[in-house]
């Protein structure tokens, strides 16, 4: 007896087209919710005779305002899926099934993203600081209890983790796999994800970061990409609430330099060994999984695993270039309205942050 498919009507696969208009729709509409915000917040300032600094420096509003962003990303998901008829489990690949030694990879990456890297970004931080960059910190949350840290866990790493990583590497990277090769995909998910963050000091790490998150979601799964940004952010949390804030900037000195520079290569490296096993781990657990569910009921099409199949691509060559099939003029106008915008609001944010 065939099991009735209730979703056979609806669309598991996102389109370039798809990529390119929530990204282009992440940034109007963020950027919406922050001028909505510091209305409503000046506005209340001045009414209640308070500064604007002093309001948002409250725990709760902290806490409030640093999970608009997500709560936008999640409403424009959510309504995007249902407009256009996904099914979102199918459409980004979501498989909550965890495998111990591709955990213990994402762990490994994590730690290397964020110490063999450091020396590199803490010099970068230096020589912003000496053109005059100084980055708005007005939004961090200040830890001084246990719950602290676990209101922090869950609204700086869990929240953003989950929804970031369903938006930029389940809808965006899956829907730009449609027309571009998988590293040039890879890299322009990257920027995007740099981009959204329209920050100079997050530019570089946000893109090596972005881009180490797309492998992860292409060669184990996207939630092995949403453990791995969770990872990154839950460690500085824990760091910083048991350690003394210190300044980390190192000064722009020529051992400085060469250290940093052995080191990231040495990331760099690091990166591509455990990659290399992660896609490994991920063929042998996707076989098994195919063979599993062709035994289960032999009656039944079985859906090829998402994630197998996108690995399946990397060695799929296209026509020629970077594309695999030429842009439409859909495309290419999202494509450059986001590019466009984005840009803008980065180059703006930076240069008011220059004194």
């Amino acid at each position: 007896m065939h099991k009735i498919n209730f979703n056979a009507n609806k669309n598991v696969k996102y389109s370039t087209l798809d990529a390119f208009k929530i990204f282009f729709w992440s940034l109007i509409f963020t950027q919406l919710a922050s001028f909505i915000v510091v209305f409503v917040l000046s506005n209340i300032s001045a009414t209640n005779g308070i500064t604007y600094n002093e309001l948002i420096s409250n725990k709760w509003i902290v806490l409030a305002l640093m999970l608009i962003y997500p709560a936008v990303l999640t409403a424009l998901f959510f309504n995007y899926n249902s407009k256009y008829n996904f099914d979102i489990k199918k459409a980004c690949g979501l498989n909550f099934k965890f495998d111990y030694i591709q955990v213990g990879i994402t762990l490994l990456l994590s730690f290397s993203c964020l110490f063999l890297i450091a020396p590199f970004i803490n010099l970068l931080d230096s020589l912003y600081k000496w053109i005059g960059y100084s980055p708005n910190s007005n939004l961090l949350f200040n830890m001084t209890t246990p719950l602290d840290l676990i209101l922090s866990i869950l609204v700086v790493a869990l929240v953003p983790a989950v929804v970031e990583e369903t938006i930029f590497r389940g809808v965006i990277l899956r829907g730009l796999l449609g027309k571009f090769k998988p590293h040039i995909a890879i890299i322009l998910s990257a920027l995007f994800f740099m981009l959204i963050h329209g920050s100079l000091q997050q530019t570089v790490y946000q893109f090596i970061l972005g881009i180490v998150l797309g492998y992860v979601a292409i060669f184990g799964g996207i939630h092995y990409a949403m453990l791995l940004h969770f990872f990154n952010n839950g460690i500085v949390l824990i760091i910083n609430y048991f350690s003394t804030p210190v300044d980390t900037v190192a000064p722009i000195m020529a051992s400085n330099v060469i250290i940093a520079i052995i080191m990231f290569i040495f990331a760099i490296a690091v990166f591509v060994g455990l990659l290399k096993y992660m896609k490994n781990v991920g063929s042998v657990i996707a076989k098994q999984n195919q063979v599993m569910n062709s035994e289960a009921d032999k009656d039944i099409e079985v859906m090829p695993d998402s994630q197998a199949e996108i690995s399946n691509k990397s060695g799929v060559k296209g026509k020629e270039g970077w594309l695999t099939t030429a842009l439409n003029k859909n495309e290419v106008l999202y494509l450059t309205m986001s590019l466009v915008f984005s840009i803008s609001i980065w180059l703006a944010n930076t240069i008011s942050s220059i004194s």
